[in-house]
């Protein structure tokens, strides 16, 4: 293998290579901001001497961005600034070559610290941590997808991008089940801009409130052999980066939630092939182990909401379960959910991810929802500084064009 350089740790490299100021602005880590010495080696004395007449702003200032990247198969939204901010990845590349089946995952960092994750790599001695159900995606139960390798991009494609300040969104689709379409739209709502919030309260590091939406669509892209509609099985995952914890749950709001807390915390890492978590695991410190690669943590959790159609002949519950991520150098328990639907497609389904900081015994958000018989959606989130609404028109019909709408709620007095 190639001589290992951390992520945060390469960025240098390919700022000085592509005089890219974006790319040396994001480099780094908390506790040092220089390249290592191998690096400065690799830029050379050109490359070194453009990077270091560069000047990027402070880490406290330094604002998250979207981005739209669609040639290669991503979409990143950002809002905030520092350590604190907001930021999330939907990926729907179909031939980066990355080997695993993760179309349409995503990952969402949030207060501090990754929220929600992908499992990571344990070793290349197993292959579940490539398996679709350890993604935070949407799958058709027993089937099996195409790929993960292909060498054509004519499975995925993506249909809409916008950024906004109130609201960023991108919408993804792909036919790698074949038989299936599956469409993903990712949103992240500013609810401070909703809610008219003044940007100078968060000059002082206070915390951006924003949300979440996860909007699906799965459909069938060809007909069902025999002229019959069987009933169809899908789950939809999502995997808390909250190292051996159990996720909170209000089965009657199909609401679910991490409980991650770094007091104290000791990683039991177990051998990376050890699928059973069978054998001993090594004891590590939490804190030292952040530390010796140079992360930061914080109290920050994520909570998600599922809102279905009210429809006739479907079933829609939810199941916790303890799934592991790669991430910590070993394999690591962690808490997931999978939202279990079964019915006649096409199904669609809206998820409410919230970040908030602590640990609760109780939902943070309460979210409310309605589906409309055209696909249009409706949702309503009570955040602690306001109820912000959120209306999806034609996220699910390609006939007609994609809107978006947030609004703060006007909230009728009790009594009218």
């Amino acid at each position: 293998h190639e001589h290992y350089i951390h992520a945060h740790e390469i960025l240098h490299l390919a700022a000085a290579h592509f005089r890219r100021e974006d790319f040396k602005a994001a480099a780094g880590s908390p506790y040092d901001e220089s390249p290592m010495e191998y690096n400065i080696w690799l830029m050379g004395l050109d490359g070194f001497e453009w990077w270091d007449g560069i000047e990027v702003p402070p880490r406290a200032q330094r604002q998250a961005r979207p981005h739209d990247l669609r040639a290669s198969g991503f979409q990143f939204l950002g809002a905030g600034r520092g350590l604190s901010a907001h930021s999330g990845m939907l990926a729907c590349a179909a031939t980066h070559n990355h080997a695993h089946h993760d179309f349409g995952s995503i990952d969402i960092y949030g207060l501090g610290r990754p929220l929600l994750t992908d499992p990571s790599v344990t070793s290349y001695g197993e292959n579940t941590y490539r398996l679709e159900r350890w993604h935070n995606v949407a799958v058709p139960v027993r089937r099996e997808p195409m790929g993960p390798r292909l060498d054509l991009p004519d499975h995925a494609r993506t249909l809409f991008v916008t950024h906004r300040p109130d609201l960023q969104a991108a919408s993804v689709e792909h036919t790698l089940y074949e038989t299936h379409r599956i469409r993903r739209t990712l949103c992240l709502v500013n609810a401070a801009k909703v809610l008219g919030i003044k940007a100078a309260r968060f000059d002082d590091g206070a915390d951006l409130p924003v949300f979440w939406v996860v909007i699906d669509r799965i459909e069938r892209s060809a007909p069902n052999p025999g002229g019959t509609e069987p009933e169809d099985f899908l789950e939809t995952y999502f995997h808390f980066n909250a190292p051996q914890t159990e996720a909170g749950c209000e089965p009657e709001s199909l609401t679910c939630w991490s409980q991650h807390d770094a007091k104290g915390l000791k990683l039991l890492r177990y051998p990376p092939t050890d699928v059973a978590f069978k054998q001993r695991p090594h004891r590590c410190d939490f804190a030292a182990y952040m530390r010796a690669h140079q992360y930061v943590d914080s109290d920050a959790n994520l909570q998600v909401t599922a809102i279905v159609p009210d429809q006739p002949r479907y079933l829609m519950d939810m199941r916790c379960f303890q799934g592991f991520t790669g991430e910590y150098s070993g394999r690591v328990k962690r808490p997931a959910v999978a939202y279990r639907w079964r019915g006649f497609l096409p199904y669609d389904a809206a998820y409410v991810l919230v970040p908030f900081r602590g640990v609760r015994s109780d939902p943070y958000a309460a979210v409310q929802g309605r589906w409309t018989r055209a696909g249009d959606l409706s949702l309503t989130v009570h955040l602690p500084q306001g109820v912000v609404t959120l209306a999806a028109k034609a996220l699910v019909d390609s006939k007609r064009p994609a809107r978006l709408e947030v609004r703060r709620a006007r909230l009728v007095p009790a009594g009218r």
